[in-house]
């Protein structure tokens, strides 16, 4: 049998273990203030790699079930009351339908607050309209930058309801270098400065070649983004209106 004393540094290795575990876990938290690397990234070169990795943090399972359940709830049925289009106005995207948003229940509104801080955006000037993109099971985004106009540096993303690969190509090397990004359910993504700026990206469709992180196919479901962004640089606009202030 066991002696008193021998279980009762079993106990007290055990409480150890368990501390450590709990320790893990706090540091690889969303608020710890420490992102976690990217995930499941393939990219052309070592360089564009670097790129991506430097300029995208991923916090898979950013949010729960039922956080996911909740913004849902609030969204649908105004969502319902759009019809998918069939392209964009810059046809950038097809089968969608999309919303802006300013006035959110508490408990989502806490949620997007929690995405601002971890995307860096407090320090900003958050744009207050938060963009909800809904894209149908068949729908999917082609290359694209954003354009300075509408946002600034920082672009933050949740996905819901599905996985997608997110691909990124490099504007500027006439699309010869990229990288594939596989974005879990309920993950968040934040997407800042040179690529933000210099790469384009496009999820997507079910029916691309592309479609796959390594040898695994990811089947894209109907997927709902909620993205918060900060304003527009100033200058940037400036420049892409060909040096007018764009007051007119």
């Amino acid at each position: 049998s066991t002696s008193p004393s021998r279980l009762l540094v079993h106990l007290l290795r055990a409480h150890r273990c368990l501390l450590v575990r709990c320790c893990a876990a706090t540091t690889a938290s969303p608020t710890s203030g420490h992102p976690p690397p990217v995930v499941r990234v393939e990219a052309s070169d070592a360089a564009t790699e670097q790129d991506i990795r430097s300029h995208l943090s991923l916090f898979p399972q950013f949010i729960s079930e039922s956080e996911e359940a909740a913004l849902m709830s609030e969204l649908q049925p105004i969502l319902r009351k759009l019809r998918y289009e069939s392209a964009h106005w810059d046809d950038a995207i097809q089968n969608y339908r999309e919303t802006e948003r300013t006035v959110w229940s508490d408990a989502n509104r806490a949620l997007l607050q929690r995405v601002a801080e971890t995307a860096g955006l407090t320090g900003k000037s958050q744009l207050e309209h938060v963009h909800v993109l809904d894209l149908a099971e068949d729908g999917h985004i082609r290359p694209h930058v954003d354009a300075v106009r509408f946002c600034g540096s920082i672009i933050a993303g949740l996905s819901l309801l599905s996985d997608c690969v997110m691909r990124f190509t490099l504007a500027t090397a006439e699309q010869s270098a990229w990288a594939k990004v596989l974005l879990p359910r309920r993950s968040l993504y934040v997407m800042k400065d040179r690529l933000r700026y210099d790469y384009a990206h496009a999820v997507l469709g079910n029916d691309d070649a592309n479609n796959c992180i390594g040898k695994q196919v990811v089947r894209k479901g109907r997927r709902v983004s909620v993205i918060c962004r900060c304003q527009p640089d100033p200058e940037r606009v400036k420049a892409a209106d060909g040096g007018q202030d764009g007051s007119s």
